[in-house]
């Protein structure tokens, strides 16, 4: 045991000592609560509390997880860097993805987490207002592109949003845009081609752009607005329109390191998962660079 916990210790007993005068006092009849029963508490509560500055923590070690929070649509991407850093620096990582908004909220609720990657800046924006990031880290790390995916065999290639105005188009499936950046992305490209009011009864909302896409692979949805990393990992479906950034606004995924963070490789992480090596990796999964 150190020192600094056997000096903790000794303080401890210094005072349930004085305690146990009390309480012997107290047996034999000579109680005076508002003298010798308040000072022994105080003293006891001194003694200890006296031991803790003297401990002091040691810094973390170098296999201490760092613990990212990401969005859904990364996930398998992060998965890869993660070992890759783990295998280039023996420090392990821990993988938390959902939905953006989820995490943010997680992250309210005091959930420790030593990086936050998001899938729009709306939600790296209100982390940010709540102070629960470092805001001298943010920096994008990937970029993406709405898609409209279709998985019937007929499907055939769009020229615009329109025919998602004819309801015979059927059901169209997307993320919740109150908590999901891709549904978010997707209510503007909706909105900037004048549908958003005219689709509401035949939207399918999701808690994630991957349970959209699967809506759409299992055909509880005619059509999906997603991510085209997703939509490129769907079996038997078609990409039918690629929804310019001007429509839905630039798919940018920021990054930070959170607020609460101790680890001293949180920004090592960061840093890894920017560089030309990981670029190579972001590729793969159909990711491309951020605009700085």
């Amino acid at each position: 045991m150190t020192s600094c916990a056997w000096r903790f210790l000794y303080q401890a007993a210094l005072g349930r000592r004085l305690c146990l005068t009390y309480t012997a006092a107290m047996v034999a009849g000579r109680t005076r609560f508002s003298t010798f029963g308040a000072g022994a508490s105080l003293c006891a509560l001194s003694a200890m509390l006296a031991g803790l500055p003297a401990c002091r923590r040691s810094d973390p070690p170098a296999n201490t997880p760092v613990t990212v929070f990401v969005g859904a649509g990364m996930a398998d991407a992060l998965y890869e860097l993660a070992d890759r850093f783990q295998t280039e620096t023996g420090t392990p990582v821990r993988i938390s993805a959902a939905a953006s908004g989820v995490l943010r909220r997680q992250l309210q609720a005091g959930a420790a987490c030593d990086v936050f990657i998001s899938a729009d800046a709306f939600e790296m924006d209100a982390a940010d207002r709540d102070g629960l990031i470092k805001p001298a880290t943010r920096r994008p790390v990937a970029a993406n592109t709405l898609v409209v995916v279709a998985c019937a065999p007929d499907a055939s290639a769009w020229q615009d949003l329109t025919p998602l105005d004819d309801p015979s188009t059927g059901k169209i499936a997307m993320g919740d845009p109150a908590y999901v950046p891709a549904g978010r992305y997707a209510k503007r490209a909706l909105e900037a081609a004048g549908l958003w009011p005219r689709v509401q009864d035949r939207l399918v909302l999701a808690d994630s752009v991957r349970v959209a896409a699967k809506y759409v692979e299992l055909h509880q949805a005619n059509v999906g607005l997603v991510y085209a990393t997703d939509a490129a990992r769907m079996a038997d479906c078609t990409v039918v329109w690629q929804v310019p950034a001007d429509a839905s606004g630039e798919v940018a995924f920021p990054a930070a390191v959170c607020a609460r963070s101790l680890s001293p490789h949180a920004e090592a992480f960061l840093t890894f998962i920017r560089s030309d090596s990981a670029g190579e990796v972001w590729s793969r999964w159909g990711f491309r660079r951020p605009k700085e």
